[in-house]
């Protein structure tokens, strides 16, 4: 799996020279317009598998080189639904990705619980005073910014009442409740920068595509939850789904792995990094344009 980086380890040290870029304490640049993201981690005891697929991850985005400037993990952190002591293993593994100071943002998915995972990472939890009790916010960085949204259904019996009504309901489901809704409808519209959308549900969950659409700033909607790769269009809004970094691939011919994005300045370029790296899919590039504001 490293061999792609090396591959490329000394021209992107040259660029690196010469670019002024930020760099760690051990002196290894990071360049602020690549950006890494994992989904679907799920950490815990019964899956050491899953532990061991993050340490590989981790292990290989320490050795680029220039580092990423940010790492965002698109929900379902935890293997079960989070506890205190999945997300203290989850802490020791991205331990040296914070002693590299490269910094890491938590998208909450629905094997998590917010209350234990703050516990264990209270320096991640975003707040905003519209939204109580949810993971929302922006991130800002260079060339595109980026909106954590929180999918998470926080009363599934409720939502599962309704079955018989909606045979094709499932307690794991995704929302997004009015409080959210209305705060991006109020900040959103006049947003004056390129901005992805961050959660950890579909937006055929999430329901908020025809909102996003209209908002011009938006360039796509960036998702996990579904342990598969695919670009498609949600009417005229991108969507990518990510994979996942555990061995629970959904379908045989599914790649596990993570994302990276290299911001350029005719649009945004992903590159599917697979933990295989004979899998069809290891290196695939898909292109966004940049869609003017």
């Amino acid at each position: 799996m490293l061999r792609r980086h090396f591959m490329f380890l000394s021209a992107s040290t040259l660029l690196a020279v010469g670019s002024g870029l930020a760099r760690g304490e051990d002196g290894v640049p990071a360049d602020p317009r690549k950006i890494i993201f994992l989904a679907d981690t799920h950490i815990g005891a019964p899956a050491p598998r899953h532990s061991e697929n993050l340490r590989g991850i981790v292990s290989e985005i320490i050795s680029m080189n220039p580092r990423p400037g940010k790492i965002f993990i698109l929900g379902d952190l935890a293997f079960s639904y989070g506890k205190t002591e999945e997300y203290q293993e989850l802490k020791e593994i991205l331990a040296p990705v914070e002693k590299a100071g490269i910094p890491i943002f938590f998208v909450v998915g629905n094997h998590d619980t917010r209350e234990r995972m703050f516990e264990v990472f209270p320096e991640k939890k975003l707040e905003q005073a519209e939204i109580p009790g949810k993971q929302v916010g922006i991130i800002e960085s260079e060339g595109v910014d980026f909106l954590i949204l929180d999918s998470r259904l926080d009363d599934p019996r409720e939502y599962m009442s309704q079955k018989k009504q909606f045979p094709h309901r499932q307690p794991w489901d995704g929302t997004m409740e009015a409080e959210s809704i209305a705060w991006m409808e109020k900040h959103l519209p006049t947003y004056p920068r390129p901005l992805f959308v961050l959660a950890h549900h579909p937006i055929s969950q999430t329901k908020i595509g025809g909102l996003l659409e209209k908002i011009p700033a938006v360039q796509g909607y960036l998702f996990g939850h579904e342990h598969k790769y695919l670009r498609q269009k949600s009417g005229e809004l991108e969507t990518f789904t990510f994979p996942t970094t555990s061995q629970r691939i959904h379908g045989k011919a599914e790649p596990n792995g993570f994302m990276e994005l290299n911001i350029c300045p005719e649009g945004f370029e992903f590159t599917l990094c697979a933990l295989n790296d004979s899998h069809p899919l290891d290196g695939r590039k898909e292109v966004l344009p940049q869609k003017k504001i």
